[in-house]
């Protein structure tokens, strides 16, 4: 086995250096990139981002009835919104996250995102329907999470993970903001005990988005 010793390579013709065979690092040796979308292959996750902390003593919000409507919905805040902006073309983004979802009034619980590119709403404005672009009909989603037990004892938290496929250009900047609402009218109680003075079931979750290379 021969060694060649030299401090750089540089393309012959163009800006691209191929390789006929594998490159084989040695134990202890790394492949490291200079810039923080140096390296990709398709499948890897390429960076995580995480919303704030969502859940507090007083994080309860009114709400209209939803009755098969988004629109009565409500956004929970922009403090927690959820925003990465895309290192590489035409990615897909693993969008999840948890929330105990409670109402005053024991109706039943939805939740989803709004999704906007670069500062802009999208259509379908709604996570849960573009995922599968369904906005109307018996196979519309109620959301991301759709809790339909309707009663105050039912209090645990529920989960979402969807993949989400925008088809976009590197350095887009994505946002999903959660909005909460419910069957009946009144007030929704996230991350905490349904009465308003009861701090005996308190806790904090994270909405979460990962950069998958494609």
């Amino acid at each position: 086995m021969s060694t060649l010793l030299v401090n750089k390579l540089k393309a012959a013709i163009g800006s691209v250096i191929n390789l006929d065979d594998n490159l084989h690092l040695p134990a202890g040796k790394k492949l490291t990139g200079t810039d923080t979308d140096a390296i990709r292959a398709p499948g890897m996750t390429v960076q995580t981002v995480a919303s704030a902390p969502v859940g507090a003593s007083n994080l309860a919000v009114g709400y209209s009835a939803c009755n098969n409507n988004k629109s009565p919905m409500v956004h929970l805040g922009s403090t927690y919104d959820l925003t990465i902006t895309s290192k590489f073309a035409n990615s897909k983004f693993n969008v999840y996250g948890n929330i105990q979802l409670v109402t005053s009034s024991g109706s039943h619980c939805y939740f989803d995102m709004k999704v906007y590119h670069g500062g802009a709403l999208q259509s379908p404005n709604w996570l849960s329907e573009a995922i599968v672009n369904i906005t109307s009909g018996n196979s519309w989603p109620d959301g991301l999470i759709a809790d339909h037990v309707g009663t105050t004892a039912h209090q645990i938290s529920q989960g979402f993970s969807v993949m989400y496929d925008p088809n976009v250009a590197a350095g887009t900047e994505l946002k999903f903001a959660p909005y909460v609402g419910g069957w009946v009218g009144g007030t929704m109680y996230i991350n905490k005990h349904y009465s308003a003075g009861n701090y005996n079931q308190i806790s904090y979750s994270h909405f979460f988005a990962q950069e998958i290379a494609q």
